[in-house]
């Protein structure tokens, strides 16, 4: 199965669970698992005879769900099939919690050890997880701990007992579906503060327990990664992402920052771990809040921001609109912290220290391609959504995936990022003269290095509203639809299957044409 260089994919299916007043669905997620995800999860500490049959037969019932969700309830439907339709009710929640339009509810797939042959959903709404068991269609538990609206919630590919959530409270936390939620008063676990020999009561804007009970049934925080003065996120975080292979997690927010968290290598459940440091930070690529941040290779990262609106110089309050921006960086001191002769199994705490230049502002990262994302409607506060997939099937060239959609538009924008997203281009530096930029080679048309430590190059001209700047997003798939709009979107089944949600209570499916 070949991919050509025109647009593979078509839409099959429209499927409409309209009622009346029914609100816009506002998160989607694909069954993310297949038949060779066995070998994966876990470590293929499943792999046997008697369990492949029955992950096999696992998939064949889940291959093609999906979960939606809106405010008032989340459905788990059959795209393929059709069909099956199980429905939960989400419980109306009074909360004095500020919101903005773009916060909303979020979701994702996760599987329990003791129980991998039965998935479970996650869902937030506010600051409350819920964890609904799909195969007996009902709420298994719920957790909270956050003191802000959770924006993001993701599962670690690998181990997807884990899972992480990002908040308006400037924090992110870890939880593990290994253990159940403290279900008793839990600030004796805290550590003792200086001069105080007992537990500390600080409770979880501190980054320790809260006084009360943490939650129902599965699901306990183990690590909580910190915001505030020390290094962590100086406003809202906004997305997250597991490594795959390595203790890492990286994070994006508001603060223009993108932040990449060594994981403990080992810790005890009932305490909250807290991480204040992370490896690697910098607010030296995006202009504007970053929106979302995955991992696309052992060091390869994709991230992407909203539109901003810049002063066309720093003596002028003339100002210009700056749309948002795709990047595709590598972060250059993997290798110091993780060493190829060591085993990220036995490593420790000695080796994933950061230094100050570490986490104030690094510049240890490299620019490899940059895509600009056009400003819709003349409006720079609406900040498209982007969402990565990996490839399995053959390709021309092996890679990934990247979808952009804006709210309430009528097409999903499919980029495939080897064949879409060009080498980024060194810019020129402004503190050497002009001649001694040409004999280095900067800027020149057969140019193709990166450059490390800088941003993608500001060609906005004083005055003008030109971008000299890329702006192909690939392939279109349109819904061909002239009322109901879409608001997100997934991509599963190996990535042959691609499911749009949006307005009216409406998803679209678009499959691979082969």
């Amino acid at each position: 199965m070949e991919f050509q260089f025109n647009n593979p994919f078509s839409l099959r299916r429209r499927i409409s669970f309209k009622k009346t007043n029914s609100p816009a669905f506002e998160s989607v997620a694909l069954f993310p698992w297949t038949e060779e995800s066995i070998r994966t999860i876990w470590n293929g500490d499943l792999v046997s005879d008697d369990y492949v049959q029955q992950w096999n037969a696992l998939i064949s019932v889940y291959g093609d769900a999906v979960a939606i969700a809106h405010k008032s309830a989340v459905y788990i439907y059959h795209v393929l099939k059709g069909g099956n339709l199980v429905r939960f009710e989400l419980p109306s929640i009074k909360s004095s919690l500020k919101t903005v339009p773009s916060d909303g509810v979020r979701i994702a797939w996760a599987l329990p050890p003791a129980t991998p042959l039965s998935p479970l959903v996650l869902v937030t709404a506010l600051n409350v997880v819920y964890i609904l068991n799909v195969k007996e269609a009902k709420p298994i538990g719920y957790l909270t701990g956050h003191g802000g609206v959770i924006t993001s919630v993701v599962v670690h590919p690998v181990n997807p007992h884990i899972f992480a959530t990002t908040s308006r409270d400037f924090t992110t936390r870890i939880y593990d579906l290994t253990h159940p939620a403290h279900d008793e008063h839990i600030s004796q676990y805290n550590s003792c503060w200086p001069l105080n020999p007992k537990p500390s009561k600080a409770s979880a804007p501190h980054g320790l327990h809260m006084n009360e009970k943490e939650g129902i049934g599965l699901g306990r925080c183990i690590i909580l990664l910190m915001g505030g003065r020390t290094a962590g996120h100086a406003e809202a975080v906004l997305g997250a992402a597991f490594h795959h292979t390595k203790p890492l997690i990286a994070t994006c927010g508001m603060d223009r920052t993108v932040k990449i968290w060594a994981l403990p290598p080992s810790i005890d459940p009932k305490r909250l771990h807290r991480e204040d440091k992370p490896l690697f930070s910098t607010d030296r690529m995006h202009d504007s809040r970053v929106l979302s941040v995955n991992w696309l290779s052992e060091d390869v990262l994709i991230s992407h921001s909203a539109p901003a609106v810049m002063r066309v110089d720093s003596n002028s309050y003339d100002t210009y609109e700056e749309p948002g921006q795709v990047i595709l960086w590598r972060w250059l001191a993997l290798g110091r912290f993780f060493p190829p002769d060591i085993d990220p199994k036995v490593m420790t705490r000695q080796h994933l220290r950061p230094m100050a230049s570490d986490f104030q502002n690094s510049s240890s990262f490299k620019i490899l391609s940059v895509k600009y994302l056009p400003i819709q409607n003349k409006v720079s506060t609406v900040s498209p959504t982007l969402k990565t997939y990996m490839v399995h099937l053959q390709m021309p060239r092996p890679g990934c995936f990247a979808m952009v959609v804006y709210p309430n538009s009528d097409s999903i924008a499919l980029m495939h990022i080897p064949l879409h997203f060009k080498p980024h281009k060194r810019q020129k530096c402004p503190f050497l003269p002009e001649d001694l930029n040409e004999d280095m080679g900067i800027n020149a048309d057969n140019e193709d290095r990166s450059e490390v430590g800088f941003g993608p190059s500001k060609t906005q001209k004083e005055g003008s509203n030109e971008y000299d700047k890329d702006v192909d997003l690939g392939w279109t798939l349109g819904t061909r639809s002239d009322s109901a709009k879409l608001t997100t979107c997934s991509m599963g089944l190996k990535g042959q299957l691609v499911v749009g949600v949006g307005t009216e209570e409406t998803l679209w499916v678009w499959m691979l044409d082969t």
